[in-house]
């Protein structure tokens, strides 16, 4: 085998290691992309959940007097019957 040729499948080597570089670097681009939107719609949600978090023990209370109220009304109907 000449120099020549030695040369010439040594830059056909660097070639074909070349493109998967560049083919790994924009899969790379692509998964850092997905990532962050997956990262941005999880802290969307847990912002959300926190939000509900804070609410629900003033809605349960609410709930339980409502409840309360309800049941005691019942019952003095039911006494007056």
């Amino acid at each position: 085998m000449t120099t020549d040729e030695r040369l010439d499948r040594l830059t056909e080597r660097v070639d074909a290691i070349a493109q998967g570089v560049e083919l790994l670097t924009a899969l790379h681009r692509d998964l850092e992309q997905k990532t962050a939107a997956r990262f941005a719609d999880t802290l969307g949600f847990i912002n959300r959940l926190a939000r509900v978090i804070s609410v629900a023990p003033k809605f349960y209370y609410n709930l339980s007097v409502e409840h309360y109220l309800f049941s005691l009304l019942q019952f003095s109907f039911s006494v007056q019957n």
